[in-house]
């Protein structure tokens, strides 16, 4: 299945990874963003989050309360809709894929430098 690399902010990716939900894999960060390698899975999964909690799924008092993260969510949904239109357009910088590896030597995913 081919990976998707995608930069998004960390307020919503955060609020999602901490509900154990399928997001990528971490492939750099900042303060501000992550940049993640992500499946169309991974990709349909986060912006259906998204547009759950940024285009009213959520009541009106968690709306106001959560503000943060429900604008955080829209930033989300406009990151995704401008880097991976319908969800399935590759980088074209793709040069080369290194597998990438957990503590105990087992694979993970992919890196794709470019």
């Amino acid at each position: 299945m081919p990976a998707y690399r995608v930069t998004l902010g960390r307020l919503f990716i955060d609020d999602h990874m901490g509900r154990d939900l399928p997001f990528g894999i971490v492939v750099d960060e900042n303060k501000r963003t992550y940049t993640l390698l992500m499946t169309v899975d991974d990709i349909r999964e986060v912006y259906s989050d998204a547009r759950h909690y940024g285009d009213g799924g959520m009541d009106w008092d968690y709306e106001r309360e959560y503000r943060d993260v429900v604008q955080a969510a829209r930033r989300v949904m406009a990151g995704l809709e401008n880097q991976v239109p319908d969800q399935l357009r590759p980088t074209n910088r793709l040069e080369s894929i290194e597998p990438v590896r957990g503590a105990g030597g087992q694979l993970i995913g992919f890196w794709t430098e470019g």
